[in-house]
């Protein structure tokens, strides 16, 4: 014959269970390099223990997750997300009384190079071929523009 045991806990009129009140989104899509914040309100009595997980693996405690929170009011924020970040998350609030969870996908895009500024040659170099298809397409009046800018841009070199 099996013996089980069983915790009983007396529940008293101002306990509650773990509860979401406020749920992240449930789907999420960011850049390479953004952080990836999710807020939330959990209730209950006494007040839950909040962790998230990837797959299997506590990441509450990771060097880029970050958790604030301020009575109800829950804010999970992983830092600079990556490729590998990419997938479902989810968020446990547990107390004696219950659990509750929420779940996130995270869909991660690669950053789009950046439009920079052109350094000062290359953008000498793209003035001169501007001018010189103004000048080989130039009426007479502005043929004499070009080859002032022609000048004055040799003196410059």
């Amino acid at each position: 014959m099996r013996r089980f045991c069983v915790q009983v806990v007396e529940k008293r009129g101002h306990e509650k269970p773990a509860v979401f009140t406020l749920r992240p989104d449930t789907r999420m899509t960011l850049t390479c390099d953004d952080d990836m914040t999710l807020t939330c309100y959990i209730g209950g009595e006494p007040r839950p223990q909040v962790t998230i997980m990837k797959g299997i693996k506590d990441i509450t405690t990771s060097s880029r997750m970050l958790k604030e929170c301020f009575g109800e009011y829950v804010r999970l924020t992983l830092k600079r997300v990556n490729m590998d970040d990419q997938g479902t998350y989810f968020i446990i609030a547990k107390n004696i009384y219950g659990t509750d969870r929420a779940f996130v996908t995270l869909k991660v895009r690669e950053r789009v190079r950046s439009m920079s500024p052109l350094s000062w040659s290359e953008r000498t170099v793209s003035l001169n071929s501007l001018f010189n298809e103004s000048r080989r397409r130039a009426s007479p009046s502005w043929r004499s523009a070009t080859s002032l800018y022609s000048n004055f841009s040799s003196m410059l070199e």
